[in-house]
């Protein structure tokens, strides 16, 4: 059996009708959620949310320096090529014998490893005095790395080979982010090892060595990061910064920096570097210069970020970011929690989850960063906010879907119970279907076609309109819903949309039906004066009221669809009101109710018997009463 494509089609739309019903019954925040999710993850995905995530990474460092600040390592001493030595030695860079005096000092009290942040490419008259100084002290990196053009700047030959076996290098690469904030280091390119690493390789290898007894936790861990890191080609690691650098701007900082001069010459007590891991480098301003998280306008030295490697190393403080698959389906769990939050909250709920979500959000983030891991921070509160958003709109379209099927038809009040209880009468994006009991009002203007050959066409339409307006006003002061107009004829039903479960909430209904015709009564003699007043021809009505059963939900089809009430209840009002012809004039009101509307309204309004009849369309008969006038309108 085949499907035509024609076929096929149809039940695809159907499919997706009732897919897109069932979700906007129970998930009608679903949509929003979604779509929040899409365009945040579509920004992440092109950087569009790299520098928000970036302050964020300052912002956490800057908050855990404030209130739980860390310490670096204690075992890492900076020699600083600052301003002091360079008025003691001269300009920047130096001769190597200044380096070679350096560790000629050191050896004394021999440092773990001592390494340097000073490229050294060139061939140099010094180069024979400092490569016999690294090979004394056998403790030695150097940092090879390029020069900005792609261009590699290694060890020059004459200082390498004459002191071949007893340094190693390491890579001095920067990777700072746009920004120009280093968060991230590179610590083996092409399985080459960055300073860091091989400043830490050496200290290991040292520490092993003089210390017979077994390695610290935090040691061994750190060795076997450095032993297996190899297997990562290329994959930069998060760091995190124990601390401000030490500047005029930070003064208490944790890390001992100690002037290059005043180690050369042996003014300080040389004893506290034994076996400390000396990392050498320039600090005078403006030589090499880099940005932290702690040094955001006013950068620090590049040697401090060498250091930051060996103590992440040393401490296991790297950073660890989530996965991004497992980010993004965090965002769209926090979406569709956002969703179902702001759905249905009034405006105090939405600016509470607005306001505290980021709050709440920030102290997670804080917290799991304490604990070295990085959660993103503006990506799920720019989720929440898209889907505050989103949500907002859908509730607009959603009231405003449901406010065109009773524009101009109910009582403002009426219309915000109507929404407030907008679940009780959706369904798949329509009014369900309902069986309610109602109070049906069927009203007609008394020889509309004669009047109608007697106007011109605006004339007629401005009298209509005029009069629809009046009787509308008095249908919806009483709660009533105006159901449809029918050439000159208003149908109007009080008791709808919402059913009725208690009979009291039926006699009132009843009640208020019977008080608008009279108020329309009222209403119609002063607005037949304003008619007289302009010639125009005047109005007489007759009214029929029954209450009953009804079907009441939309009708139509997707191009345009009515909501709207069906029933016998519906006819016995409007033949009710054909016979209000046969009211004598003397009668009180051109008003027919049947006995079940009687029976609701008897304690309330006088209803003299006007006579038995057999309705058209029924076989038994029916009592038909009417309203007398000293029932009292004002009641």
């Amino acid at each position: 059996m085949t499907i035509s494509p024609r076929r096929s089609k149809g039940i695809a739309d159907r499919l997706i009708r009732r897919t897109t019903g069932w979700i906007e019954r129970n998930y009608p925040w679903l949509p929003a959620s979604l779509t929040a999710v899409g365009l945040v993850v579509g920004l992440s995905s092109v950087g569009g949310t790299d520098i928000l995530e970036q302050q964020g990474y300052s912002l956490l460092h800057q908050l855990q320096a404030r209130f739980h600040p860390i310490d670096w390592d204690s075992r890492i001493v900076v020699v600083a090529i600052d301003e002091p030595s360079l008025a003691e030695y001269g300009r920047f860079p130096w001769p190597r014998d200044r380096y070679a005096q350096l560790l000629e000092t050191l050896w004394v009290t021999q440092p773990a490893v001592i390494s340097f942040d000073v490229l050294m490419p060139e061939t140099t008259p010094e180069d024979t005095l400092f490569a016999q100084a690294i090979a004394d002290s056998g403790n030695v990196v150097l940092a090879v790395g390029n020069d900005g053009n792609g261009y590699a700047l290694g060890v020059a030959a004459t200082l390498a080979e004459p002191a071949a076996s007893a340094f190693t290098t390491g890579h001095v690469n920067n990777w700072p982010d746009t920004d120009g904030v280093s968060r991230q280091a590179p610590l083996y390119i092409n399985q080459f090892p960055s300073l860091g690493v091989a400043t830490t390789a050496v200290y290991l290898s040292s520490l092993a060595q003089t210390q017979q007894a077994a390695l610290p936790v935090e040691s061994r861990q750190a060795e076997r990061l450095v032993e297996t890191r190899v297997t990562d080609l290329d994959i930069p690691v998060w760091l995190k910064w124990p601390g401000p650098a030490p500047s005029d701007a930070a003064p208490g900082s944790s890390l001992r920096v100690l002037s290059f001069a005043d180690v050369a010459e042996g003014r300080i007590n040389l004893s506290e570097l034994q076996n400390k891991i000396v990392l050498v480098g320039v600090t005078a301003l403006g030589i090499d210069p880099i940005r932290t998280p702690f040094h955001l306008a006013a950068p620090t030295s590049g040697v401090y970020l060498h250091a930051a490697i060996v103590d992440n190393l040393l401490r296991q403080r790297f950073l660890t970011r989530l996965p991004r698959r497992d980010a993004y389906l965090g965002l769209i769990a926090l979406s569709g929690l956002a969703g179902c939050w702001f759905y249905g909250r009034g405006a105090r709920g939405q600016l509470l989850g607005c306001v505290g979500f980021p709050v709440v959000w920030l102290g997670l983030v804080y917290g799991a960063f304490v604990m070295q891991y990085w959660l993103p921070l503006a990506a799920p509160i720019g989720a929440v906010w898209l889907t505050a958003a989103g949500v907002q709109l859908q509730i607009q379209r959603d009231k405003q879907q449901l406010m065109n099927l009773f524009a101009m038809s109910v009582a403002p009040e009426t219309a915000q119970i109507i929404w407030q209880r907008k679940q009780e009468i959706f369904d798949q994006g329509e009014l369900a279907a309902q069986e309610l009991t109602a109070t049906v009002l069927f009203m007609d203007i008394r020889g509309f076609t004669g009047i109608a050959e007697k106007l011109s066409s605006q004339a007629l339409m401005d009298w209509l309109n005029e009069y629809f307006e009046v009787m509308t006003d008095g249908i919806m002061a009483h709660s009533g819903v105006v159901d449809k107009y029918i050439g000159d004829a208003i149908m109007a039903v009080f008791g709808a949309p919402f059913p009725r479960s208690q009979p009291e909430q039926i006699q009132a209904d009843a009640v208020a039906a019977v008080r608008a015709s009279l108020q329309m009564h009222q209403a119609l003699i002063a607005l037949n004066q304003r008619f007289a007043r302009r010639q125009w021809p005047t109005i007489a009505f007759g009214i029929g009221i029954h209450t009953g059963p009804l079907i009441a939900g939309t009708v139509g089809n997707r191009h345009r669809m009515n909501y709207s009430m069906f029933g016998d209840t519906v006819n016995i009002a409007a033949r009710l009101e054909k016979l209000t012809k046969d009211l004598p004039p003397t009668a009180s009101y051109r008003v027919l109710i049947s006995a079940d509307t009687q029976a609701l309204i008897q304690n309330d309004f006088k209803t003299p018997l006007v006579r038995s009849a057999a309705l058209r369309g029924r076989a038994k008969q029916t009592e038909i009463y009417t309203v007398d006038r000293l029932s009292g309108l004002e009641d």
